[in-house]
């Protein structure tokens, strides 16, 4: 099968096929309406990066017909609003100046080459005949698809419509900011984001993970917050049979005698019993049924095949003990980070005097 993601397929397949770890994994028989599979996972593609990303959506918008028409109809506009303006008797000096040379990799403007403008946005940004010698230069792939039954002028004008709607681009970008203080607002917010991401990450997240003395210095003053709740080790006693007679005589041996004894009494002729040891904290659903007593057992429940029953027992009580700085290190890491920012913010108080208007701030409440 080719690489597919969600919704492409029925849920249970793709749940199956997702919870597949390694390459090589199987998954056991599911059923959909489509029938029965055997998904093998074969390998799991890297998803795209978010420039790979851009790059593609870029390339499929721009063979759609009508982003070439928004294109030039937005080319136009700027050219309207900006008031370009258009040297054609420099265009036509340039191009009058070459040869068959031009349809070649080798060639490169003159040294000579006017600086005159050759078309200007706006009235204060110009571009030049150079200008324009070093974007031919630049763009060979242009320059080779033709060849020298082509007139050079047509290649020229090619490549000077190329430029100028490149240059209106380019001019109507940066002048965003200058024309629209909604979107300079915005920009200013993401740059002031960005600031403030890397500044935080710089003082407070990598720090606390690099800070390694730091941390167990925190974690040595404050370690009696990080416990292990009590916990019980107990084991589960599955029983493969349906005669609840058996199974309780089972767990009435099992009262008074340990686990071993109980599975060398009941599995000498067939293996009958198969014990399942389990540790949790105190309150965990899965101890539901119990006692919180030494040798508690559960009332026998009918399994979910239906060919068996089990009961739980509890083997072991254990107290409750601080965890070691490895064991916590998640919830020390955190503790620490929210620390590390505090103590920032303090010393950034005392560096930056900040002064709050009531007036302004109780105008805003209501």
């Amino acid at each position: 099968m080719p690489p597919f993601g969600i919704n492409t397929y029925d849920k249970a397949f793709e749940e199956a096929a997702f919870n597949l770890v390694n390459n090589g994994d199987i998954s056991a028989p599911l059923l959909t309406k489509s029938g029965w599979h055997i998904i093998k996972r074969l390998g799991k593609p890297n998803p795209d990066t978010y420039d790979i990303f851009v790059r593609k959506m870029k390339a499929q918008i721009s063979k759609d017909q009508r982003f070439d028409a928004a294109k030039l109809k937005l080319i136009s506009d700027i050219k309207i609003a900006s008031g370009y303006k258009e040297a054609r008797n420099e265009l036509n000096r340039f191009a009058s100046g070459l040869n068959e040379d031009f349809y070649s990799y080798k060639w490169s403007p003159s040294d000579m080459i006017s600086t005159n403008m050759l078309f200007s946005f706006g009235g204060d940004k110009i571009y030049t005949v150079k200008d324009f010698g070093e974007y031919c230069k630049k763009n060979t792939k242009t320059r080779l698809k033709y060849d020298k039954t082509q007139a050079v002028t047509d290649v020229v004008e090619e490549l000077f419509k190329e430029y100028v709607n490149e240059s209106a681009m380019e001019y109507e970008e940066k002048s965003l900011e200058i024309k629209y203080p909604d979107f300079r607002s915005l920009m200013r917010e993401y740059e002031e984001g960005i600031l403030l991401f890397e500044a935080t990450k710089l003082n407070v997240w990598d720090k606390a993970n690099q800070d390694t003395v730091g941390l167990k210095s925190f974690y040595e003053i404050r370690k009696d917050s990080y416990k292990w709740d009590e916990k019980a080790k107990i084991s589960i006693v599955q029983v493969t049979s349906t005669d609840l007679k058996l199974v309780n005589k089972i767990r009435n041996y099992a009262i008074k005698n340990d686990l071993i004894k109980v599975v060398k009494k009941f599995n000498k002729k067939t293996k009958l019993i198969q014990v399942v040891d389990q540790e949790y904290e105190k309150g965990a659903t899965e101890l539901s049924g119990l006692d919180w007593n030494l040798n508690s057992l559960s009332d026998p429940q009918l399994n979910s095949d239906k060919i068996g029953y089990s009961f739980k027992k509890i083997t072991e009580l254990v107290p409750a003990k601080v965890k070691t700085l490895a064991e916590a290190r998640g919830y020390v890491v955190a503790d620490y980070q929210d620390y590390l920012e505090k103590e920032w913010m303090e010393q950034l108080s005392k560096e930056f005097k900040v002064v709050i208007y009531s007036d302004i701030k109780n105008k805003l409440k209501k």
